[in-house]
């Protein structure tokens, strides 16, 4: 007996000690609790193909199955998420990435998991992606090609790699398990009945964590409820009641695990006569609207004390299986616009009359409206110079008073309104004054007279064209008057591409460069001398092409031309004295082979300024009609063939030749019975004679005789006679007149 109970105490012991061993692995491994695990839903597969139809059932349940070995993911039933689906009103073989990710946040899933197979023969190829909810984004994408025989091998990797493929997608701040808090009871209830049905509508805080609602009825305020039916939406109406009856009603909500809320208050709902249903009228579609239209039906009999309180307008879009109520209108009012639809979307409305008691008529003819769709059809050009053109399909609809256009910077940037458009058939734009070589992105709207806009388009992107190519091969010619030729190679470009090029020069190669002209885009070269240059001096040019928006590409690197220097000053210019009426030039002829003149100046030395008196293409000159006896200065110049001109020479001065002295000492004797004038003798060398003048009537002059003595007879005279005398050289220089002397008359 002691025997057994001590190996029973043994036992004992042992099992303790596993008990607490095992409860340390536990603690070690971490946290088994599958509300701190991350959430995955495993989307059933979708066969490509006929042949791989029999095969995506048992790929789901093997892929499952392997994942939740991993203990990292809390695994959301099949049946469930089949059924999320199923009232999400979605395919599953068109399920897109932002329906994937609706899904998710809707159900508070942290992770999906969906895939695609594809069946040849024995031969499987899967896709498969790994979607995480919180980050908004695809952590993982994998294809696997196996045969059907290594499959089970194969998705049991395959899950390893998706575990480590979200344990690498979460940020730090995603990595903290979610809180797990108690779910919020429905709230707002609001109650209304007919004559036949009560109507509940509520709120709750949490819709994208539930699965729907359990409708509770009680014929007492205190209890007990009944559950009378679930829901997915957040109203119910509780139908074929008798007239007059009255029940209370509460609600509870019910999230993803199946976990209901606790009960909300209680609301009391009866039947009683109700009002008739308004007659809708009319409905009009609007951008993201509706403009209902309805007028009340004529009351009679006992009904003319039920009149209307007010109006309810009920929606509903073709997804949806009931109808909503969005609205509630004062009696005095028939219309209502309704605000916030989707663009596209087809939407059925109806109404009921409500009376003081909030008792509901039946719901009026049910009209339907479908919104105007957004902007489509939107296309950009790019390519052209600091502007895009826009152009997009005009609105069938003639609720759109016109578009307005957007413009970002990037594709998921905020998009700018830029321009509207005037009216619904102006469907384009031009967006100018855009930057060079940059991408812009575009979105349009059609919009309301109310201003009220549709969702935009799809982005679309243009980028505009470069700056224009810089001008190659500039060359400037030296050795030109007063000038710098250029050249270069025109640009082979669009005609729109390059509207002609700007020249620049420089008084140094790394001084201040300013723009002296622009030509056209058809001329490859230009000359500098709308403003003449300096001669002999160095000049720096770059040059530059633009586009028709003004657009200037890049300078070309310099280059220098250096303008034709002056002529020289001619030298060694010589003039001769002495020469009557006349001076005699010689100079050096100058070293330029393309002196085309020497220019000849004059002055007395009297005179300040120099006079141009001739233009000669010889290297001398002999100046004539000059003064006699008068003192000249000459200066030249040299000319080329460009009409530069050389400095103006030292100037130099020669005298002509004097006239003789005028005679004097003139006087009368009588030698022989003869009269005889004398004078003295002139004291030129040259004198080769003196010449005898009588004065006439009125200061006319007569010679009456020449003589090379100095003295003359006087022949038979009549009257008073005067008599001058004039030395005469041997260049014929004539002196002036003498004194005159006066003779008597000779008998």
């Amino acid at each position: 007996m002691q025997k057994r109970l001590k190996e029973a105490l043994i036992i004992s012991f042992v099992l303790l000690f596993l008990f607490v061993l095992l409860f340390l692995i536990v603690i070690a491994a971490g946290p088994v609790d599958a509300g701190l695990k991350h959430k995955l839903a495993v989307f059933p597969f979708v066969a490509k193909n006929m042949e791989a139809m029999t095969l995506t059932e048992s790929l789901s349940s093997l892929l499952l199955n392997s994942i939740d070995r991993a203990g990292y993911f809390e695994i959301l039933e099949r049946k469930k998420i089949e059924n999320i689906i199923e009232l999400e009103g979605l395919r599953l073989e068109s399920l897109s990435k932002e329906d994937i990710l609706k899904i998710g946040a809707r159900n508070n899933i942290d992770f999906l998991l969906c895939g695609t197979a594809t069946r040849v023969g024995r031969t499987v190829a899967i896709e498969i992606q790994l979607f995480s909810v919180r980050e908004n984004k695809v952590c993982a994408r994998d294809t696997i090609r196996t045969s059907e025989g290594e499959l089970a091998s194969n998705l049991y990797n395959t899950a390893r790699d998706i575990v480590k493929s979200a344990q690498k997608c979460l940020s730090p701040d995603s990595m903290a398990m979610p809180v797990q808090r108690p779910l919020t009871v429905p709230e707002n209830i609001k109650i209304s009945g007919t004559s036949k049905s009560i109507r509940i509508n509520w709120t709750h805080q949490e819709m994208s964590n539930l699965i729907g609602f359990k409708i509770f009825r009680s014929n007492n305020g205190d209890g007990p409820f009944t559950q009378i039916a679930t829901t997915i939406e957040n109203f119910y109406i509780d139908e074929n009641l008798k007239l007059n009856e009255t029940f209370y009603y509460r609600v509870k909500a019910i999230d993803k695990k199946g976990t209901d809320s606790e009960f909300s208050l209680s609301v009391v709902g009866k039947t009683s006569i109700a009002p008739q249903p308004p007659i809708f009228l009319n409905i009009q579609d609007n951008v993201k609207g509706a403009y209902l239209q309805w007028r009340s039906r004529p009351q009679s009999g006992k009904e003319s004390d039920n009149v209307e309180a007010g109006y309810k307008v009920f929606r509903k879009a073709q997804t949806e299986k009931e109808f909503k109520e969005v609205a509630v209108v004062p009696a005095d009012n028939t219309t209502y616009t309704d605000h916030g639809l989707k663009d596209n979307t087809a939407y059925a409305y109806t109404l009921t009359a409500f009376n003081a008691l909030n008792t509901e008529s039946d719901f009026s003819a049910i009209l339907e409206v479908t919104t105007p769709q957004g902007v489509s059809g939107l296309k950009v050009e790019s390519g052209k110079i600091r502007r895009v053109p826009l152009r997009w399909d005009v609105s069938i609809n003639d609720v759109v008073e016109g578009y307005r256009v957007y413009r970002a910077q990037g594709e998921n940037d905020e998009y700018k309104k830029i321009a509207q458009t005037p009216d619904r058939h102006s469907i384009s734009y031009i967006d100018i004054g855009l930057e060079d070589n940059k991408t812009y992105w575009y979105r349009v709207t059609a919009c309301n007279k109310n201003n009220v806009e549709t969702d935009m388009s799809e982005p679309v992107s243009a980028t505009t064209r470069t700056k224009p190519s810089m001008p190659a091969g500039l060359a400037a010619k030296s050795g030109e008057a007063r000038k710098v030729s250029l050249k270069w190679e025109p640009i082979k470009s669009p005609e729109d591409e390059i509207r002609g090029y700007k020249i620049y020069r420089a008084a140094e190669e790394k001084g201040e460069y300013n723009k002296v002209a622009e030509v056209d885009a058809g001329k490859d070269q230009f000359s500098d001398n709308n403003t003449p240059l300096k001669d002999n001096t160095v000049y720096y040019y770059r040059i530059s092409s633009f586009n028709s928006a003004g657009a200037e590409s890049q300078q070309t690197e310099s280059v220098s031309a250096t303008t034709k220097a002056l002529p020289q000053v001619p030298g060694g210019l010589k003039a001769v004295s002495g020469d009557v009426k006349k001076v005699a030039l010689s100079w050096d002829k100058n070293p330029e082979p393309d002196i085309k003149a020497y220019v000849i100046y004059r002055k007395t030395k009297d005179e300040k300024d120099f006079d141009r008196i001739k233009s000669t293409k010889e290297a001398s000159y002999a100046d004539s009609r000059l003064r006699d006896g008068v003192e000249y200065e000459f200066a030249v110049q040299a000319v080329d063939s460009d009409n530069l001109f050389s400095p103006v020479s030292s100037p130099v001065a020669a005298k002509t030749k004097p006239l003789p002295q005028r005679p004097s000492g003139l006087k009368i004797a009588a030698q022989d019975g003869k009269k005889r004038i004398s004078w003295d003798a002139n004291p030129e060398k040259d004198i080769k004679k003196y010449n005898v003048y009588k004065k006439g009537f009125l200061g006319i002059s007569q010679k009456v005789g020449s003589v090379q003595d100095n003295y003359w007879e006087v022949g038979e005279l009549r009257g008073k006679t005067e008599l001058f005398v004039t030395a005469q050289d041997e260049t014929d220089l004539e002196s002036e007149a003498s004194e005159t002397i006066v003779l008597a008359e000779t008998k």
